[in-house]
């Protein structure tokens, strides 16, 4: 132990007649990669020098100081959902390459029960929090920001702190004026909203792109309920048309996406007039709505085209290649690396300061839309 002060990398050194390079590669934060360039044996004998010594890490003499770690707590409430897993992938990535270490906390598992969940959180001291998807009625980020936790939203708003998202109002538009300009008159916007997810920001962006469109357009506009009786169009083909049709299921359901779009899908199968264009807010809608068409004999695209929205892998997998729109994943969680690092930079500044920044959809055209087997991108 030293009397006085801490011991620091260069009393080890000294003790040990190494450099104090080969100490910090030994006991620092440097990767797995640059620990190669020293032998097993020297590596646990510098440590077990440092512990002899009373040697404390940075990031532990950071702890001390100031109650944080250096790491970042994802959280998501997205259970096995490919969309979550993506997106908490790609963040993780980014927080490592910049140097952070972090963990993943999933509160799909725990809906019930979000006090113990932010007690959990607390408990690590992360430096910031990343809610990387869509949040549970009852979750909030209050007793984390008034912890001196950064915290910051990735497609999802957190009230009183900054977020990214991404421009899925701008994407649908795109789709649904093009399939206007490709001659498509009978159009219909097919939404599921879920009960158990806080009001959704999406897929209202989603509707309101669609709503931008066909009401440029001109169209003869209706909404539609599911459970009603009258989904269909009529018979002049002359006539724009579009509708938007929602349907609400209690609870977000990820084991069973891809069963049948529901009432939608009875509707599909038995309407007189069926739409000739589906715009959907997510690919297993979408999956779903193709199924029900198929069932009815309607050929895709020729009777009607499809889209969807996420870019799932099953996309490419399905009879007719479904178009669809890809999440900005990589800029998204890139910036919000960002905004933690200047949240680092100016912590008392910035700390209940709230911003958006946006980022443009990749729009993926494909068969489902009369792409002609082709793939493109469209951003």
């Amino acid at each position: 132990m030293m009397q006085g002060r801490s011991c620091t990398q260069g009393d080890i050194a000294k003790a040990l007649g190494v450099s104090q390079a080969a100490v910090c590669l030994a006991v620092g934060n440097a990767r797995s990669a640059r620990r190669k360039r020293l032998s097993n044996a020297l590596c646990q004998k510098i440590r077990a020098k440092a512990l002899e010594m009373g040697y404390k890490t940075q990031r532990t003499q950071h702890v001390v100081r100031t109650g944080r770690t250096t790491s970042i707590t994802i959280l998501n409430f997205g259970g096995y959902s490919e969309i979550s897993a993506r997106r908490t992938y790609t963040v993780g990535r980014m927080a490592n390459e910049a140097g952070f270490n972090f963990n993943v906390v999933d509160a799909y598992w725990h809906h019930d029960d979000l006090d113990r969940v932010i007690e959990g959180i607390l408990n690590t001291h992360p430096l910031a929090v990343i809610v990387a998807g869509a949040m549970q009625p009852g979750f909030s980020a209050e007793t984390l920001v008034q912890a001196g936790i950064h915290v910051v939203g990735i497609g999802v708003p957190v009230p009183g702190c900054p977020w990214v998202r991404y421009d899925a109002r701008g994407a649908i538009r795109t789709i649904t004026e093009k399939m206007i300009a490709a001659g498509r008159r009978r159009l219909a916007l097919l939404v599921r909203n879920y009960e158990n997810i806080a009001p959704s920001w999406q897929f209202e962006e989603r509707r309101q792109g669609f709503l931008d469109a066909v009401t440029a357009a001109g169209a003869q506009m209706r909404e539609y309920d599911a459970h009603g009786t009258d989904f269909g169009f009529s018979a002049r083909s002359s006539t724009l048309e579009a509708m938007v049709a929602t349907e609400s299921h209690a609870s977000v359901d990820i084991f069973r996406d891809f069963d049948g779009a529901g009432a939608l899908a009875k509707h599909l199968e038995t309407t007189s007039v069926p739409p000739d264009m589906l715009v959907c807010t997510n690919d297993s809608y979408a999956i779903s709505a193709m199924s029900a068409c198929s069932r009815r004999g309607l050929r895709i695209p020729e009777d009607v085209a499809i889209s969807g929205f996420d870019n799932m892998a099953i996309s490419t997998k399905v009879l007719v290649p479904l178009t669809t729109v890809e999440h900005p994943n990589t800029a998204l969680c890139k910036a919000a690396i960002e905004i933690i690092q200047e949240k680092q930079r100016h912590p008392a500044a910035m700390l209940s300061r709230e911003e958006v920044k946006v980022f443009p959809c990749r729009i993926v055209w494909r068969e489902s839309t009369g792409g002609g087997g082709e793939e493109r991108d469209e951003t």
